[in-house]
């Protein structure tokens, strides 16, 4: 029978396995995370399945990502399955690779699902977002097509706020809020003899700041979506999420575009489409897209209750 463990951090119910977390830089500086959560918590990681690599791992080289795939699962053999890899950070763990190549990350997205088919656990892959659109992941953008689920961390002068900004097989998750906080290293000390600190993450409040202000044209969108959602929208197949299939919404908003030309319409649907994700006020399931962020859920209530209305029942649209 498998456990599930509510621990130290936000009280999120966890299913306990071996961890592997593939570190590309900040060795040094995981050492010192790891010992001061085991401080704040007093949970020892001494015997924890917790396995940390020394140097990134190369995933674009397929012999590479062969050997780290057989490196685990021989570890799995005393310490059990594995339950999460975590890839920290992308662009330091893909090798000869470019980011900002949608071939190399397509490469590099076939040998995670190779890994992941093979060891049968989750993959995190950590990654920045870009220098100046700090609301996207930097690089190409075949990498977030490719998530299951995305996450963006908003930092602010009161902590941070998590955003789930793509949700292809659930609901969103409401923002969540965290902060710092400061744990002196006992007995561990610097060069100058000096006592070490470093910092855990604890529950904080979410910044509602943390959710960028839309352009007039953004809001307007987001209306027109709204609307298509409340003569369209479906539930899922399991009943209890919504969404809207992105042809209803396309069909609809070029109808109502200025725009010159036919390309020209199809070309501002994509970009403020893909702008209202980036900024977590849409996620995506397959074709299917719902509100987000921190109004989307009491949006989605009323979304369902208004298909119902339509439909004439409760059970999900066949």
């Amino acid at each position: 029978m498998e456990s599930v463990f509510r621990g130290q951090g936000q009280g999120i119910g966890t299913k306990q396995g071996s961890v592997f977390y593939l570190a590309g830089e900040g060795h040094a500086g995981l050492r010192r995370r790891l010992k001061g959560w085991s401080l704040h918590s007093g949970v020892s990681l001494d015997a924890a399945p917790l396995f940390v690599s020394k140097t990134p791992a190369a995933l674009m080289n397929e012999a590479s990502a062969v050997a780290v795939t057989y490196a685990i699962e021989t570890l799995c053999l005393e310490h059990g399955r594995p339950r999460l890899i975590v890839i920290d950070t992308f662009a330091r763990n893909m090798g000869d690779g470019d980011e900002n190549s949608n071939a190399d990350v397509g490469v590099f997205i076939n040998r995670i699902d190779n890994m992941r088919a093979q060891l049968g656990c989750a993959i995190l892959i950590v990654h920045h977002v870009g220098h100046s659109a700090t609301d996207r992941a930097r690089g190409a953008s075949s990498l977030h097509a490719a998530m299951d689920t995305v996450f963006r961390l908003d930092k602010s002068r009161s902590g941070m706020t998590m955003i789930h900004i793509k949700a292809k097989e659930s609901e969103p998750n409401l923002p969540l809020g965290l902060g710092l906080e400061q744990v002196p290293l006992t007995g561990w000390l610097d060069a100058e003899g000096e006592e070490m600190n470093s910092a855990v993450i604890v529950a904080g409040a979410a910044d509602a700041t943390a959710v960028s202000h839309l352009t007039p044209s953004q809001e307007k969108a987001l209306d027109l979506f709204r609307e298509v959602a409340t003569a369209h929208g479906e539930f899922a197949a399991d009943g209890s999420t919504v969404g809207l299939h992105v042809e209803y919404w396309r069909v609809e908003y070029q109808r109502q575009s200025n725009a010159a030309t036919a390309n020209a319409k199809r070309v501002a649907f994509q970009r403020i489409r893909d702008k209202l994700v980036s900024l977590g006020r849409l996620s995506v399931n397959g074709d299917h897209y719902c509100l987000s962020g921190p109004a989307g859920l009491a949006e989605n209530f009323q979304l369902r209750a208004a298909i119902r209305a339509r439909t004439g029942a409760g059970t999900p649209a066949q």
